[in-house]
């Protein structure tokens, strides 16, 4: 049984592409934790556009966050502003 906690996934993820000496990593367990808009796990034959997929990463992570002591953790390490011009000729 592969444990559907996100964050727990994501943990296990970044530990063995740090502290393995493999070449790859499978991400089965992320994959099955990252669940869609209607809580099925990701389907990894779908192509996805990588900034929606990080906008709704990092949602999914700020979610999750909210209720512990590091709510604001993606704000410090990811924070910034955009910025917007347009110039006409």
């Amino acid at each position: 049984m592969i444990d559907d906690s996100l964050l727990r996934q994501l943990q296990i993820m970044f530990a063995n592409l740090e502290l393995s000496e493999r070449q790859a990593y499978y991400p089965l367990g992320f994959t099955f934790a990252f669940k869609d808009l209607e809580g099925n796990p990701t389907n990894t034959a779908l192509q996805q556009d990588a900034q929606e997929f990080i906008n709704f990463f990092f949602g999914r992570l700020e979610d999750l966050l909210k209720p512990t002591s590091q709510k604001h953790l993606l704000e410090s390490v990811f924070g910034g502003k955009l910025c917007s011009q347009s110039k006409c000729p």
